[in-house]
């Protein structure tokens, strides 16, 4: 990924690097789940989520974006940037007991 940054002072210098959050405004949609359904592992820096396909879970690989903020109409959600899609299903209980290609009964 690139960007142009205004550096008239010449605070950066080639061959740095740095990490960039990027804002996006509060108002914009976007696919959100809640945040209990995401399990994330730590050794590979990965998360993900299972939706289910019929009576079938799923495991998917997600990328997030930021928690909502308190307090919003999405508080205790987090918005997926990819991986799922809108009108999915997605499994928010028992996720220990999940595996790919685990029968499900939806209540």
């Amino acid at each position: 990924m690139e960007a142009e940054i205004e550096n008239s002072r010449n605070l950066l210098r080639p061959g740095m690097f740095v990490t960039a959050h990027i804002l996006l405004p509060e108002n914009k949609e976007g696919v959100f789940v809640p945040r209990t359904a995401v399990q994330t592992d730590s050794a590979t820096d990965s998360s993900t989520i299972f939706v289910i396909e019929g009576e079938t879970a799923r495991v998917r690989v997600v990328a997030l974006g930021g928690p909502s903020a308190s307090g919003s109409n999405n508080a205790g959600l987090v918005q997926i940037l990819s991986g799922v899609s809108a009108g999915e299903t997605v499994a928010t209980g028992n996720l220990q007991e999940l595996f790919d290609g685990a029968r499900v009964t939806r209540k």
